[in-house]
């Protein structure tokens, strides 16, 4: 297996998610953020495996940024290294502009939600 490190990348503040994810079956993954006091919280397959607090609060996130996904960034516009990129599938990213509950990220995990998509990104 190949070793799987998750992270939040915010400016220059760095989150460890403490996901299982590299064991060859597909998983749903949710990650909350707060801006007024930067608290995260983080689910894996419904149930909440972590949580933190002070990640760049009052630091919005800009309409021109930008979203890496799948590969680890070692510096700003570029930094990439093939060695460090996810290997495997994503399916269904959705971005919401609000934190979901845990109820709500509990039946998207268990796909008990019909049509519920992120009013930002889907």
């Amino acid at each position: 297996k190949r070793r799987c490190t998750q992270e939040i990348i915010s400016s220059l503040q760095v989150a460890k998610l403490p996901f299982s994810i590299n064991d060859g079956k597909w998983h749903h993954l949710c990650i909350t953020w707060t801006i007024r006091d930067g608290i995260w919280e983080a689910f894996q397959d419904g149930v909440k495996q972590g949580h933190g607090e002070n990640l760049a609060p009052y630091h919005p996130i800009k309409a021109d940024g930008v979203l890496v996904l799948g590969q680890e960034q070692d510096s700003l516009g570029g930094g990439f290294d093939a060695t460090q990129a996810y290997v495997g599938e994503l399916a269904h990213l959705n971005i919401w502009n609000r934190k979901l509950s845990a109820t709500e990220i509990a039946n998207l995990a268990n796909c008990n939600s019909k049509a519920f998509v992120g009013n930002v990104f889907s």
